[in-house]
C-alpha cells in the first residue's frame, strides 16, 4: 500500500474567528481593517507524511501542524489566513485545500467557491461565479524538507542540513501573525527555490564549508605573488609577506605524495586582500579598520563579503523583519546556521533576485542571476548545470 494512497479531504469550511479579527492601524487610502480568517480542513487519513495547503486568490498558506497530528485518522487542521492585502468584500474567491505527499504530489484536493459579506460571513457561493485567479506557486510555498536539502548539499553533514531546514522553516510575528521566514524573504515557488539554491551551493560549497566558516583563503605562495585573484600581492611589502603567510608545499621523495610544509595564515591573507587600502577604487568593500577583511570575509549561504555589504543586508533584514535576532554587523568569526541563512536570504531580497527568477528557468535567466551575485566568477557553466539538478530536486 502505497504511502498517502488513502489520504482524503472530508469537508473544508472557511470561517471567522471571533478572537481572530484584529483592528489595525488604518490606512491613510482606506478605512479598511485587517482581518484574519480561519479556514477548518477536516480531513480523514492513515498516514503523518503528508503537507496540507489551502490556496485562495492565488496564495497559499500552509496548515499549523501540532505534534503528531497526521498520525491521527480524522482530524481538522487550522489554516490562518491574512486577508490585508487581498479581501474585496462581497467578491467570489476559489477556496482550494490540498493534500500532497513527501514529494510534493497532490493527493487529493477539495474546492468551494466562497463570497465575503461586510459582516465577515462566508458563505458558499455556485462554481459559476468563483472569481478566476492564477496560482503563483506551483506547490513551494510548503516547508522544506531535509531530505531535500540534503540532495543539494550532499556533502554537508546531517547536523549542519538540519540546522538549516530548522532555520528556514522558523516561524516570526508579522501584524500579528505567525509567517514562515521562507515566505518573508520571498523564497515561496519552486522557480525561486531553484535559483537560490543553485546559486547557494556554488557560493557556499558542497560541504556548506563557505556558509559557516567562509571562503576558503587556503592559497599558497606562488598562487598569492601571481596576483589571481588579489592583485594586492603583487607589489610590496606584501609580496614579501606572501612567503610568511602562503601555503607551502614539498614532494615527500619516499611516498612521492605532497606535504604541506608551511600552512596558509587565512586570517593574514584576508585582512591583506580585503583592506580597502589595497583594493581599485571600484573594488572597494568598506574594510576600513583594522581586521575588516577576516572579519567581513565572505560568509552565508550567498558568501556576502566585506563591511560595506554586510551593513546593507543587515538593513534590508531589519526593514523586513525588525528583531529578528540577527547582527550581521558584529563580524563573528564563525557563522550559526541562523546567520548563514539570514545573510543569504537578506542578500536575495536586497539584490531583487526574486524578480529575476520569476522571469523564467532558461541559462540566460541562470546567468542573469549569476552576474548580480558574482559578475567575475569563472563559474557560469557550472551554475547553470547546478541549476538544473537542482530543478529535479523542486519538481520544476
Amino acid at each position: 500500500q502505497k504511502e498517502g494512497e488513502n489520504a482524503r479531504i472530508v469537508d473544508l469550511q472557511f470561517e471567522l474567528e471571533t478572537n481572530s479579527f484584529i483592528i489595525s492601524q488604518r490606512s491613510k487610502q482606506k478605512n479598511d481593517l485587517i482581518q484574519y480568517f480561519i479556514v477548518k480542513v477536516k480531513l480523514s487519513t492513515e498516514f503523518y507524511a503528508n503537507n496540507v495547503m489551502v490556496e485562495l486568490d492565488g496564495r497559499t498558506y500552509p496548515a499549523y501542524r501540532k505534534s503528531d497530528i497526521f498520525r491521527q485518522k480524522e482530524f481538522t487542521a487550522d489554516v490562518l489566513i491574512d486577508f490585508s492585502n487581498i479581501l474585496r468584500v462581497e467578491e467570489n474567491f476559489e477556496l482550494k485545500a490540498r493534500l500532497v505527499d513527501v514529494t510534493g504530489k497532490v493527493m487529493h484536493d477539495k474546492r468551494v467557491s466562497v463570497n465575503v459579506g461586510r459582516g465577515g460571513k462566508a458563505e458558499e457561493v455556485e462554481a459559476d461565479l468563483i472569481k478566476s485567479n492564477p496560482i503563483i506557486n506551483d506547490n513551494c510555498n510548503v516547508d522544506f524538507l531535509f531530505v531535500e536539502i540534503k540532495e543539494i548539499w550532499q556533502d554537508a553533514s546531517d547536523e549542519r542540513i538540519e540546522s538549516i531546514v530548522y532555520e528556514l522553516n522558523r516561524s516570526y510575528i508579522l501584524k500579528g501573525i505567525a509567517v514562515k521566514l521562507y515566505e518573508i524573504f520571498e523564497l515561496n515557488t519552486c522557480l525561486r527555490r531553484c535559483h537560490f539554491f543553485s546559486q547557494s551551493y556554488i557560493e557556499s560549497g558542497s560541504g556548506l564549508e563557505g556558509a559557516f566558516s567562509g571562503e576558503s583563503l587556503n592559497y599558497t605562495t606562488e598562487a598569492l605573488k601571481s596576483g589571481v585573484p588579489y592583485k594586492a600581492f603583487l607589489k610590496e611589502p606584501y609580496k614579501t609577506e606572501a612567503e610568511k603567510i602562503g601555503r607551502k608545499e614539498s614532494i615527500n621523495k619516499i611516498t612521492k605524495k605532497k606535504i604541506i610544509t608551511q600552512y596558509a595564515n587565512q586570517k593574514a591573507i584576508a585582512n591583506i586582500a580585503y583592506a580597502d587600502k589595497n583594493r581599485g577604487e571600484n573594488y572597494k568593500l568598506g574594510n576600513i579598520y583594522e581586521g575588516d577583511g577576516w572579519n567581513f570575509r565572505g560568509r552565508g549561504l550567498l558568501q556576502i563579503t566585506g563591511r560595506s555589504n554586510y551593513n546593507e543586508i543587515q538593513k534590508t533584514i531589519d526593514k523586513i523583519l525588525p528583531n529578528s535576532g540577527v547582527n550581521l554587523n558584529l563580524g563573528v568569526d564563525i557563522f550559526t546556521a541562523k546567520e548563514a541563512v539570514f545573510s543569504g536570504l537578506g542578500n536575495w531580497v536586497f539584490k531583487k533576485l526574486s524578480k529575476e527568477a520569476d522571469k523564467g528557468s532558461k541559462s540566460e535567466n541562470v546567468d542573469a542571476i549569476t552576474k548580480l551575485i558574482n559578475n567575475k566568477t569563472d563559474s557560469y557553466d557550472f551554475r547553470r548545470r547546478t541549476f538544473e539538478r537542482i530543478k529535479k530536486i523542486f519538481n520544476l
